[in-house]
């Protein structure tokens, strides 16, 4: 079960991209990265960056209120250069507790808009609700036994075993695996330009060679961690759907 249309969409254009890529790294909700980027964007209009970089130090004021610096830290993630970027760096290793994502999220846009002046070309950004690691995107993947038996001792070794090996082999890395009766919970690494559907079905080939016990649709997403609730409800909706394309 992948989102296929918008994953070849973002292989297509990492595969076109002749220059530099960036990762966000950290886990953030898309939702609050959403509301980010849109306040982002509003403050780039009529931008005094003089005016903005001479309230700095009211970063590191305690009665400066929470959205105040929340715009703040928009502002001067648009000022470019390298005070700005020094700012927001040292602030993001110290933050307010409530702004911590968004201090993140404005030290990338900071960093990204300084090496494009550096540079003289922007960088291509990624950035997904899992985060990744150096060039390789952190995914969400679940996996169930085909007759919804619990995975046995065995069949658990196998299914880790198989992934760390195959993920290894692709230049990835197997990050946990959790295991909750018939379905097993994987957080790992892919390269971003490793094909994701190719790997992860390869994976899956061989933990079935040793017993055929693995169903071939699987879960993956890079949203967030699924609880296995939602998996669950996953699963079942995606299995009703296969029921009502095959009575039509």
């Amino acid at each position: 079960m992948v989102n296929s249309n918008e994953y070849d969409k973002l292989q297509g254009l990492i595969n076109t991209y002749q220059g530099q890529i960036a990762i966000l790294e950290d886990e953030i909700d898309v939702n609050l990265q959403f509301k980010y980027f849109k306040v982002s964007e509003s403050v780039k209009k009529d931008l005094d960056k003089e005016a903005w970089l001479s309230l700095k130090h009211h970063l590191t004021d305690v009665t400066y209120g929470i959205e105040n610096k929340r715009i703040l830290l928009n502002r001067l993630a648009s000022v470019g250069g390298v005070d700005a970027f020094r700012t927001l760096e040292a602030y993001m290793k110290n933050p307010d507790a409530e702004l911590r994502e968004w201090s993140i999220l404005a030290y990338q846009e900071s960093r990204l808009l300084l090496e494009s002046e550096l540079l003289e070309e922007a960088p291509l950004f990624i950035s997904t609700g899992l985060g990744g690691k150096g060039q390789s995107l952190r995914y969400f993947i679940a996996v169930t036994t085909n007759d919804r038996l619990p995975f046995n001792e065995v069949q658990q070794h196998i299914v880790e075993s198989e992934f760390a090996y195959g993920l290894k082999a692709e230049g990835g890395e197997l990050e946990e695996a959790l295991f909750n009766q018939y379905t097993v919970a994987i957080t790992c690494l892919i390269p971003f330009r490793i094909h994701l559907q190719n790997c992860i079905d390869v994976i899956v080939q061989k933990c079935n060679e040793l017993g055929n016990f693995v169903n071939e649709s699987y879960v993956v997403t890079n949203v967030k961690k699924m609880t296995f609730e939602e998996i669950e409800s996953a699963l079942t909706n995606y299995e009703q759907k296969e029921v009502e394309n095959d009575n039509e």
